[in-house]
Order: structure tokens, then C-alpha cells, then sequence
């Protein structure tokens, strides 16, 4: 009953107080209804009717870069109240070459990491490349249904997209030897100095 109490008190101060605040607008009340329900953005960047999810697996390389190049809707930045998006769903799309694009699988999720987000980490699933072209770059799209707390969904930003992770001991690349036909290192064990077999998984910068 003392919960109901505090509730009923508190509905009551606050459509009181949301009377006092309407009152003292000046101009027409007007309300706006959505055509359908969704996730609500209070902010609109004018680049809504641009970058549309339709677009976005059909566009090519060049058709991009003259997409990122164009300004924004006056019209969508001066009259839009806000946006809603009907699913949680989001991509991020960027130009790459075929070469890069070779490294990913579709439907298989990478880790992308976002600077304006501390470089926050999401996993986000590989969508494939947009539109063909002739040339060696194309679109490379990712998407994701995470929508992270107070997480910056700025347009424009650098993101870093992980193709894969090795775990292994890094030594230089003038450190390996070949013993007996076997590749490896040596090594300073227990005061004693040791031939240890190694398996190179990778090279960079003068290490493997």
C-alpha cells in the first residue's frame, strides 16, 4: 500500500510539473506520431535519404565516393524532429581492394573496434562487398544488432577491423636457426643453453 501511495504522489507531481512546463511554451502545440515503431534518435544528420540500407548492397566503389562527397539534406537537418530505425540492425561500410576483401568470410563475425567509442570492440558479421566494379576497390560492408549504451553512431568515423589473431612467443627474425634440418631457437634455460623447436606463424617488422 506505501508503494502504491509514493507512485500515485509521484504520477500526480509529475503530470503537475509536465502542466507548468507546457504552459509556459509560447507558440502552437504540435504532436507528432511515427508512421511505425522503432528505435528513437533524437538527432537527424541530413544524410538519412542518402545512405539507406537499400543502397547499400548494390552500390559500388566509385558510386560511394561520390555518395560521401555530398552534403546534407537542409531540408532533413531544419524539419526533422528526430529518426527511428525499425530494427536494431546497423552497418558500417568502407572501400577496400579485392585483396583485402579476400581475407574475410561472409556470415562470419570479426571484431571491429571504434576510436570515437574509446575503442570500444564489437562483434560485427561480414556482409560482403557492394555493387561489382571493374577496378581493384570495392565497398565492404559489415553489420551488427548490438546497440551499446551511450555509444557514438557518428556517420563518419575511423574504425578498425581485426581479420584475425595469432598467440605464439615473438622473436626476431635473425634469431632462427636450422639444426639438423629442425627450425628453432636458442634459448637460456636453467642456466643451460637449449635448442627449442619453433612452428612460424607469422612475420612482422623483423619478428615472427
Amino acid at each position: 500500500a506505501d508503494s502504491d501511495d509514493f507512485f500515485g504522489s509521484r504520477i500526480s507531481e509529475l503530470t503537475q510539473k509536465k502542466a507548468m512546463l507546457e504552459s509556459s511554451l509560447s507558440g502552437v502545440k504540435v504532436t507528432t506520431t511515427a508512421a511505425s515503431a522503432g528505435y528513437f534518435y533524437s538527432a537527424a544528420d541530413g544524410y538519412e535519404r542518402s545512405f539507406t540500407v537499400s543502397a547499400l548492397g548494390s552500390v559500388t566503389a566509385q558510386e560511394f565516393k561520390k555518395l560521401i562527397a555530398t552534403q546534407p539534406d537542409k531540408d532533413v537537418l531544419e524539419n526533422a524532429v528526430g529518426k527511428i530505425a525499425g530494427t536494431s540492425k546497423w552497418y558500417i561500410a568502407f572501400i577496400a581492394t579485392r585483396r583485402d576483401a579476400a581475407y574475410f568470410v561472409e556470415n562470419q563475425k570479426y571484431s571491429v573496434t571504434f576510436s570515437y567509442a574509446d575503442d570500444r570492440e564489437i562483434k560485427m558479421c561480414y556482409e560482403g562487398t557492394g555493387g561489382d566494379t571493374k577496378g581493384d576497390e570495392v565497398v565492404l560492408i559489415f553489420s551488427s544488432g548490438t546497440l551499446p549504451s551511450g555509444f557514438n553512431f557518428a556517420r563518419k568515423q575511423e574504425v578498425k577491423v581485426i581479420k584475425n589473431t595469432m598467440q605464439g612467443l615473438k622473436i626476431r627474425t635473425s634469431a632462427l636457426v636450422n639444426v639438423d634440418g629442425e627450425t628453432g631457437v636458442y634459448s637460456l634455460s636453467a642456466g643451460r643453453v637449449v635448442f627449442k623447436t619453433t612452428e612460424v606463424l607469422g612475420e612482422s617488422g623483423g619478428f615472427y
